[in-house]
């Protein structure tokens, strides 16, 4: 077995590659759209302008990493502070999403809510008259 048929093995049987394709264009009126398409990754067009090319790749990669690592991309969310948006998108995505990470965003959704519950607590505690 030569070592390119053993790095095709343990890519079929570990790997986790996603193609990701896109399209940068002007618009009519001077600014961007960004399209962006990959397997698992449904298409999906971000618009911004031309000043704003980093805002436009940022929302682009992320709406990528939330489509092909749901969970990954959960805690990625938790560990910026964007507990709402980690709950929401959790929300919204376990039930399509497939069953190995069903469950590892059903464990972030609870553990982000847990987390908020207790940033609230100790707000409240700050906070309180004594």
């Amino acid at each position: 077995m030569s070592v390119g048929e053993i790095s095709r093995l343990l890519r079929e049987r570990f790997g986790h590659d996603v193609i990701i394709d896109g399209d940068l264009i002007e618009t009519a009126s001077g600014g961007l759209a960004l399209t962006v398409r990959g397997n698992g990754v449904p298409p999906r067009t971000f618009s911004r302008s031309a000043t704003e090319l980093q805002t436009l790749t940022v929302e682009a990669a992320e709406y990528v990493y939330s489509q092909s690592q749901p969970a990954r991309w959960v805690s990625y969310l938790t560990n910026v502070g964007r507990y709402q948006e980690a709950i929401a998108f959790s929300r919204g995505a376990v039930a399509s999403a497939a069953p190995t990470e069903r469950s590892r965003l059903l464990s972030g959704w609870a553990s982000r809510l847990s987390l908020q519950a207790d940033r609230a607590a100790r707000h409240s505690r700050c906070s309180a008259p004594p």
